[in-house]
């Protein structure tokens, strides 16, 4: 794993296939799910995911010889990696694959599925949920004193942060862009709900998004963000 982290696919696939060769000692192949996935994870970094797919195979079949929780969640991450070109199926694998190792009690293999889960859910361009997932990767992380991953996790963080849509007028809806100018221009929940023939509750439902997304928590701090004046 160390070696695809430092961006080596080529030397991973030398060392697993001297360990996954034919007359190793037995004591290989409970594990053997666990090198067969890193050997597919290294070639669809490579762009081969046929060969990766492949890899994914073995990875399943030792997982079922097996039957341990641990294990099949390598087969889901080996799984995941033949199916790079699909970024929703890749986070469902993922997501398994993190359930399976916090099953098993892996805290530091579920910190590396959970961050790998972040990164495919953000190619995904599902930044929220890749937020969340990295955030438990990092506190796994630190569970575990994992300080090579929880570094990682930061990274991704940080990239995920430098992602997010800037909190603004051009991250609301049509009608939240109108509830937000006349709460800014001094208008009452219940006065903006006549304006636009719509409940009070809606009005207070749409505001709370705003809010959200302007990451303000009250009307005056929501008027300084538009440039409003404030009504006197």
């Amino acid at each position: 794993m160390l070696r695809l982290d430092q961006g080596l696919p080529d030397d991973c696939l030398e060392l697993i296939r001297v360990i996954t060769e034919p007359g190793r000692p037995v004591a290989v192949f409970p594990l053997r799910a666990m090198w067969c996935c890193a050997a597919a994870q290294a070639e669809a970094a490579l762009g081969n995911l046929a060969a990766a797919r492949d890899w994914a195979a073995r990875a399943v079949e030792s997982a079922d010889a097996v039957a341990l929780s641990g294990q099949r969640a390598y087969a889901e991450l080996a799984l995941a990696a033949g199916h790079t070109d699909d970024p929703d199926a890749t986070a469902e694998h993922h997501l398994r694959a993190a359930d399976l190792f916090a099953a098993a009690r892996l805290v530091p293999a579920e910190a590396r599925a959970r961050l790998s889960l972040g990164h495919r859910l953000a190619d995904a361009h599902r930044l929220s949920d890749a937020a969340l997932a990295i955030g438990q990767a990092k506190r796994l992380a630190d569970a575990s004193g994992a300080v090579h991953l929880a570094h990682l996790a930061v990274n991704a963080q940080r990239r995920i942060g430098g992602n997010r849509p800037r909190p603004g007028p051009s991250t609301l809806s049509d009608q939240e862009h109108r509830i937000a100018h006349l709460v800014a221009r001094g208008r009452t929940n219940r006065a903006v709900a006549a304006e636009l023939f719509i409940s009070v509750k809606t009005v207070e439902g749409h505001l709370t998004r705003i809010f959200r997304k302007f990451r303000v928590t009250s009307r005056s701090a929501l008027t300084a963000a538009l440039r409003i004046p404030e009504a006197p």
